[in-house]
């Protein structure tokens, strides 16, 4: 009996070791060495425990992990991060079920080599559904820890962000291997798992290959130059807090401080000035707001780029609300507008409200009614005989692999990420936000601009290297200010903007045939 009580605490402490060293790795502390070893004491329970208890324990750090790197979720809906949170550590659940059922049929069928394949792509398979089911939500994806790592995540423009998940998963996994043949070797534990030390020679050269390749192929992609495109595009950050945001005594300040940081911007002569998401407090429609940004616009003589609700009417007669970015003239006249397509759940729309009206009252801050656009809308960058086209990315989008993929396949040669991650005070969202962009960059090749209301404004290269941000020595990234950046054209067409997540399909192609192996092994 003490046994057992000794043996359920030491998985209980080895189960909240991994999500504690995950949470380490993600941004704020950004110590993203320990996710190459996060996992490591995660196998030891998952191999070491039945199918349930590998199931339940890997819930529970499914929940630490989740709750801890995403605890600002709660400064916009409480009820939203106790709905959320446990769906996502079922992810966690199901990784620890099917990698305990892995383990051991394969080491039975003498198949140990293929788990140094299987595992990391189980782990792929399950991000991936978790960036598509239910609308989806990639958040903290395992890769992204590595935003920072120029040479690793060049690999991203083939495989996605999913490919430097596979490889840190697949050093997890080696690592725990090693780990279980040095207990027996040296410490005489029982382990009947790597009796034969070539399965583990061949899981070193095999993963060491992987790596090798991962970084040949980031130091020739780096190598490569990146073209100036002669275009300048500036950002202006407010840095209104959300609370003030849509109070109409600080309408007119709110405007008074875009236009001065816009006519500050201006100065440097660029091609552009991007608003952050609905940066504009108000309807265009409204005399004094319609007055002032159009008699900005001519006054400076270069197009905005607004963030701003619009509406409309359906043929039954509703309103319609749209997240929307706007292109104004130089003229001072709407040219276009991208009404956002991926809305977020409890904070653009409710979930289920249609069925559960009073659903409403549980969220303790005000959510939006907002409609989806179909268009992937693209705008034009003229003047240098050399037009190139931008897509412009709202609020949470360019998470969205498959969604951002789209945009750059249609003929976006830039992208602008324009977000107000004010919702979620000063905390470690606004970089987890801007993990996603660095991915985006690389994976399609393109540069990223991000134009926050607040929190992290910058520019990203086509190799997905930060080169400047707006910031202040005493505030850091929570501050007013603007930039204006000299943008970068990489390689159009990358091999991820065309195929889009075949990676991905090859994981899933070796998950489904290992499944089928031991269903056919097991049924005869």
């Amino acid at each position: 009996m003490l046994r057992k009580i000794s043996d359920s605490l030491d998985g209980f402490f080895l189960t909240i070791l991994t999500p504690i060293l995950l949470i380490l790795s993600f941004p704020l502390l950004e110590l993203q060495f320990l996710a190459w070893v996060a996992f490591v004491p995660l196998f030891f329970v998952i191999d070491n425990s039945s199918r349930s208890r590998s199931f339940m324990l890997s819930y529970v750090a499914g929940l630490i992990f989740f709750g801890g790197v995403m605890y600002w979720l709660t400064a916009v809906t409480k009820l939203g991060f106790f709905i959320l949170i446990p769906v996502l550590a079922l992810f966690f659940a199901l990784f620890a079920l099917a990698g305990n059922i892995f383990l051991r049929n394969l080491r039975c069928l003498k198949l140990d080599i293929l788990l140094f394949l299987i595992i990391p792509s189980l782990w792929v398979v399950l991000e991936f559904v978790r960036g598509v089911l239910f609308t989806g939500f990639p958040w903290a994806i395992l890769g992204y820890t590595q935003y920072k790592n120029p040479i690793l995540i060049q690999v991203a423009d083939i495989t996605g962000a999913f490919g430097v998940s596979f490889v840190i998963m697949m050093v997890n996994f080696l690592l725990y291997c090693v780990l279980q043949a040095a207990a027996e070797r040296f410490f005489g534990l029982s382990n009947k798992y790597f009796r034969n030390i070539r399965i583990l020679k061949y899981g070193i050269m095999i993963t060491a290959l992987i790596l090798v390749s991962v970084f040949v192929y980031g130091l020739r992609s780096l190598r490569e130059a990146d073209t100036d495109s002669g275009y300048r595009l500036s950002i202006v950050q407010g840095n209104i807090p959300q609370e003030k945001k849509w109070d109409p005594s600080h309408k007119s300040g709110i405007l008074d401080r875009y236009e001065t940081l816009t006519r500050e911007a201006a100065k440097d002569g660029g091609d552009l000035i991007i608003w952050p998401e609905t940066s504009v407090p108000g309807y265009m429609f409204e005399g004094d707001i319609s007055r002032r940004i159009t008699s900005l616009a001519k006054e400076i003589d270069i197009p905005l780029l607004l963030g701003l609700i619009t509406f409309s009417w359906d043929e039954e007669g509703n309103v319609l609300y749209f997240n929307t970015a706007s292109l104004m003239s130089a003229g001072g006249t709407i040219e276009r507008a991208y009404y956002k397509i991926h809305l977020v759940p409890f904070g653009e729309f409710i979930p289920f409200e249609k069925n559960l009206p009073s659903i409403r009252e549980w969220i303790n801050v005000p959510m939006g009614d907002f409609s989806p656009g179909t268009e992937y809308t693209l705008f034009d960058l003229r003047g240098k005989g050399n037009g190139l086209k931008y897509a412009a990315l709202i609020c949470f989008e360019d998470i969205f692999p498959g969604l951002v993929r789209r945009f750059v396949y249609e003929g976006a040669d830039i992208l602008i990420n324009m977000t107000n991650d004010a919702w979620f005070g000063e905390s470690s969202e606004q970089l987890q936000h801007a993990q996603a962009s660095v991915f985006r960059a690389v994976e399609n090749r393109v540069s990223v601009i991000r134009a926050a209301n607040t929190g992290f404004s910058c520019y990203i290269d086509p190799k997905g290297a930060i080169e400047d941000s707006i910031t202040d020595s005493s505030a850091g990234m929570y501050t007013e200010g603007f930039r204006t950046f000299s943008i970068k054209i990489g390689e159009k067409n990358s091999f991820y903007t065309r195929y889009g997540d075949i990676f991905v399909y090859l994981c899933l192609f070796f998950v489904f045939g290992a499944s089928l192996l031991i269903y056919k092994t097991r049924s005869g």
